[in-house]
């Protein structure tokens, strides 16, 4: 009976635990940009695709993965993802960084380690259709060979560029040149191919691109200010401060941001 008790009291910690986690990060590390990874990290990719409330996909993260997740064999509140689906998020937060500001080799490096020793006893075929279900599933595969032709198989750095193909030189060149985590320069641009579609006006787009910074539509504040998303009156008043803290505390960056928008 103590045990079943004490089981119960667990599971209702545990619980209370995740709806604790859920608010802290949607409310308060999300919105000061102090984590994007974890368990935390899935409700966020979950909350982009499906456009669910953010705190209810991370708590249903947390929650979910008491059954989800394989159990430790030595640790009693322990859980851990299965090889393949560790992989898939792996590439999907990889991909999240890639399709913002970009990343660097360090990706490639993280893809090389682990088929390296995970590779050949992975289902292929499972961890393919996750990720065709995400929309990451070309990415993923050139990663896969970007990284099998750099580093699982020996190259002549002298030689590097004629051995690979063009599209796996366009993309080495791309990881070379984005820096660790990315730059501004790539985020910047990205961010102004979306705009302009290609059939928009090269000065219509850069204006539309510098209204969007200024004031931000529906879905970045449901995206990215969930709170301020939910309390619309707020939103001219965050806009006047995003402004004030913008010149205050980034006018370097915002600078250099004017500066390659010009010579678009």
């Amino acid at each position: 009976m103590d045990k079943k008790i004490n089981e119960v009291i667990s599971y209702l910690l545990i619980v209370l635990g995740a709806l604790i986690a859920s608010f802290s990060v949607a409310c308060i590390l999300l919105p000061n940009d102090a984590i994007d990874y974890g368990t935390a990290g899935i409700g966020i990719i979950i909350s982009k695709i499906t456009g669910i409330n953010l705190s209810f996909c991370i708590f249903s993260v947390f929650f979910l993965s008491l059954y989800w997740l394989i159990k430790d064999e030595k640790n009693a509140y322990g859980y851990h993802f299965s090889d393949e689906d560790f992989y898939v998020y792996m590439m999907a937060h990889a991909y999240k960084h890639y399709d913002g500001s970009g990343t660097g080799l360090r990706t490639l490096v993280d893809t090389y380690v682990y088929l390296s020793v995970k590779g050949d006893s992975m289902n292929w075929d499972y961890i393919y259709g996750q990720a065709q279900k995400l929309g990451i599933v070309e990415y993923v595969k050139d990663s896969n060979a970007l990284a099998q032709r750099l580093f699982l198989e020996p190259l002549q750095t002298d030689k590097l560029f004629e051995l690979l193909s063009e599209k796996e030189q366009e993309q080495l060149a791309f990881y070379a040149g984005a820096g660790t985590y990315g730059n501004l320069k790539i985020s910047v641009e990205k961010s102004f191919q979306k705009i302009q579609q290609g059939d928009r006006a090269i000065w219509v787009a850069k204006c539309r691109y510098l209204w969007n910074r200024l004031c931000p539509d529906r879905d970045w504040f449901q995206k990215n200010k969930p709170f301020v998303y939910r309390h619309k009156w707020m939103i001219p008043f965050y806009l006047c401060f995003r402004l004030v803290r913008g010149i205050l505390r980034s006018s370097k960056s915002i600078g250099v941001e004017l500066k390659i928008i010009k010579k678009i």
